[in-house]
Formats: C-alpha cells, sequence, structure tokens
C-alpha cells in the first residue's frame, strides 16, 4: 500500500516532565511516513533541549519555537500551516499513541473515504500507569451529538487536507481572550460542514483503544466546573446561540461530563 504522509502537531509549554515519552510513541509508530512538527510556545524549562536531542535521533522531527505564548490553539495552527502532509493529527506533549494508531486509522480512512476520524483512547495516570477508563469513541458521530459532548478526544482526531484543507483552531473570542475548547469548536466546524455537503457519512469513529490520555488533576478536562465555562464559550460566544439555548447546552454538557466520571 502507499503511505500519504501524516503530519503530527504536538504543541507544548513547559513539558519537559512527559514530552520525551510523547514523542517517542510517535516514533515508535508501524506506520512509516510521518512528521512531527513540535511547536514550543515559549518554554522556561528547557523543553526545546529535549526536542532538540530527539532531532539528532529522527529528522522526521521539527521544533517550531514561538517568540512569545500564544496558547494551545495559536500553536497548534503554527503546526497546521507549517505541516507538509496530506493528513493532520494531534497529540499533545504529555500524551501517548499506541504504536499502531496511524496504521490503523490512514487505512482506515483511505479505504472508507473518511474524511475525519477519532478513536476510544484509555486515561493514565501522571505517572503514565494504565488505568480501567477508556472513553469510547462512537462509531458513528452527528452534530446534534456533539453539540451535546465533545465526544472526540484530541490525541485522537486525524483530519484529510485534500478533502477539508488546513482547519485552523479558533484563537480568541471577538480579538479578545483565548477561546477554550478550541478543539470542540474545531471538531463541531468540521462535523456541521460534512452534514451540509452531504459527507456526513466520511466522519467516522474507531472503538479500537488508540491512545493514552494523561490525567491531569490541573488540567481542563479533569475541572468539570472550568470545562463547563468553557463549553459556554463555545456555545454563546462561537457559535453565537442564545443565552438560553446555550445556558441549556453548558448544563446538559455539565451533567454528561460528570455522568461519564462516574461511570468509570
Amino acid at each position: 500500500m502507499t503511505y500519504p504522509k501524516v503530519s503530527v502537531v504536538m504543541p507544548t509549554y513547559n513539558g519537559h516532565l512527559y514530552i520525551g515519552e510523547a514523542i517517542d510513541s510517535v516514533r515508535a509508530q508501524t506506520y512509516p511516513n510521518w512528521e512531527l512538527l513540535v511547536i514550543d510556545d515559549h518554554s522556561t524549562d528547557g523543553t526545546p533541549a529535549l526536542v532538540q536531542a530527539q532531532q539528532k535521533r529522527d529528522s522526521r522531527i521539527f521544533l517550531l519555537e514561538n517568540n512569545r505564548s500564544y496558547g494551545p490553539a495559536g500553536s497548534r495552527n503554527t503546526g497546521i500551516e507549517r505541516a507538509t502532509g496530506r493528513f493532520i493529527a494531534f497529540l499533545d506533549s504529555d500524551d501517548a499513541w499506541h504504536p499502531q494508531k496511524l496504521s490503523r486509522q490512514i487505512p482506515f480512512m483511505l479505504s472508507a473515504r473518511v474524511l475525519f476520524t477519532y478513536s476510544s483512547y484509555r486515561w493514565m495516570t501522571e505517572q503514565g500507569q494504565l488505568m480501567r477508563k477508556v472513553v469510547k469513541a462512537p462509531p458513528v458521530l452527528t452534530y446534534a451529538d456533539l453539540l451535546r459532548y465533545n465526544h472526540i478526544g484530541c490525541l485522537t482526531a486525524v483530519y484529510d487536507t485534500n478533502v477539508l484543507g488546513k482547519v485552523l483552531m479558533p484563537e480568541a473570542l471577538n480579538g479578545a481572550r483565548r477561546l477554550g475548547h478550541e478543539d470542540y469548536a474545531t471538531w463541531l466546524s468540521i462535523v456541521k460542514a460534512a452534514e451540509q455537503t452531504d459527507d456526513a457519512s466520511r466522519v467516522r469513529g474507531l472503538v479500537e483503544e488508540l491512545a493514552y490520555y494523561r490525567i491531569n488533576r490541573k488540567g481542563v478536562s479533569y475541572n468539570k466546573l472550568r470545562a463547563g465555562f468553557f463549553a459556554w464559550d463555545v456555545y454563546r460566544r462561537h457559535l453565537q446561540f442564545g443565552v438560553g439555548q446555550s445556558l441549556y447546552l453548558t448544563a446538559r454538557y455539565g451533567l454528561y461530563g460528570i455522568k461519564r466520571r462516574l461511570s468509570g
């Protein structure tokens, strides 16, 4: 088979504790044709030096250094703009991939003409120990489903630029503060566009567990109250829904998140 290039976008800020493991999981991929774009968001802990050491081991790794802090969305957009691959994939610098992640997702996308895919993933502790909790990916996901909750882990998402072009993540609200849940806003845009162009069948999930999400007790995903505020931003300020609808969707988002947490 042919192996279209995959551009892996990895933003990082002061990621020295875990970035080596994240990069190693990309280098361990059984899929051979990839490039890893590590975007350092003005770290102060020596993270760039660690990436440079990895560059010496693998010429497919590239370090892009921001001259100031742009945040996760701005850093990812820098990587997306510099990407040379047909497919764009995402991995944060404290997470990791299963060695066969790309080998499973890319052939699936090519054979089924899928333009956007995602997979199940497992939680791991801050120390890297795998946990029982697995976040299952729905095989089919509609815009209405996605409005209810962000079912797509960023560390699992892959999209085809041949169909979608380079989809950038929203960075700010009305030119002011940064948008939280920028990945969620991006998935909503992609899925909505697919449905409007009769390509909804080309958005598909793999139920296989292909990535490992590190639980950070200070992170947005762990802090459900903070996540709720970010969901409100997506509904009210990004999608520009009315106050009533935004309140309803935010409450539903929070309740669904609590239910998922308790079920695991």
